[in-house]
C-alpha cells in the first residue's frame, strides 16, 4: 500500500468482491425456492414422499461452495497481510486508546497529553492530517469496538489484550461524533461516541504543546 494507514481502498476492493457473490447466491436460492414452490406444489394434505438426491449433484454443490469460500478467505487474509505489512513501516505519532463503559480515553504517550471522555460528554481524538497515526488499544471491562465510518474502519477492543493498528486521515476538519462503539456493551452503548478533529501538522504540534503546558 502506498498510503500507510489508509485502508479504505483495501476494504472497498473486498466489498466489491463480496457483494456481487452475495447477490448471486441470493438470486440463485430465491429462484430455486420459487421454482420448487411452483413446480411441486400439491393440494394433497399428505406429506410428500421424498426422493433420494444425486450424490454427484451434492458433491458438486459442496465443491463449488468450498471453492468460493476458499477464494474469499484468500482475498481477505491477503488484504489483511498487506495492511499489516504496511503498518509495520509507519512512523507517526502514537495514540493509546482505552475503551470503557461508556467512554473513550486517548493518550499521547510521547507528549504526556490525555483526552478524557465521560458518559455524558464525548472526548475528541485529535490527529494530524495525512499522517499515519499508530494506535494501541485495549478495554478495561468488556469488549468494545472502535468504529470510524468515514474511514471504513472498525477494530475490536478486548480486555487484558492490546490491539494495534494504523490510520491516516486525509482531510482536515472537525467531525462531531464521527467515531463510536460498534459492539453492544451495555446500557449506554448508544452514547459511547467520540469526535475526530483532523488538523494541520503544525497546528497539531501547537495543540500538543498547549495541552502539555496547561497540564503543568
Amino acid at each position: 500500500m502506498e498510503r500507510i494507514g489508509d485502508t479504505r481502498q483495501e476494504y472497498t476492493h473486498l466489498f466489491d468482491v463480496y457483494v456481487p457473490i452475495a447477490i448471486a447466491v441470493f438470486v440463485v436460492i430465491l429462484t430455486l425456492v420459487v421454482f420448487v414452490v411452483l413446480r411441486f406444489r400439491s393440494s394433497s394434505r399428505e406429506f410428500p414422499a421424498g426422493e433420494e438426491s444425486s450424490r454427484a449433484a451434492e458433491g458438486a454443490y459442496a465443491l463449488v461452495v468450498g471453492c468460493v469460500v476458499a477464494a474469499l478467505l484468500f482475498l481477505t487474509y491477503d488484504s489483511m497481510s498487506d495492511i499489516e505489512a504496511s503498518e509495520r513501516q509507519a512512523r507517526g505519532p502514537r495514540v493509546d486508546v482505552t475503551a470503557a463503559k461508556w467512554n473513550w480515553t486517548f493518550h499521547y504517550p510521547d507528549y504526556g497529553v490525555t483526552q478524557l471522555g465521560s458518559d455524558r460528554r464525548p472526548t475528541t481524538l485529535v490527529v494530524p492530517v495525512d499522517t499515519p497515526v499508530r494506535f494501541r488499544m485495549t478495554s478495561i471491562d468488556v469488549i468494545h469496538a472502535f468504529w470510524v465510518p468515514a474511514q471504513r474502519f472498525k477494530r475490536d477492543a478486548f480486555p487484558a489484550r492490546t490491539t494495534t493498528f494504523v490510520l491516516r486521515f486525509g482531510r482536515e476538519g472537525f467531525m462531531q461524533r464521527a467515531g463510536e462503539c460498534n459492539q453492544f456493551c451495555g446500557l449506554l452503548h448508544s452514547s459511547m461516541d467520540f469526535n475526530v478533529d483532523v488538523v494541520g501538522k503544525t497546528e497539531f504540534r501547537r495543540w500538543l504543546r498547549d495541552k502539555r503546558e496547561a497540564a503543568g
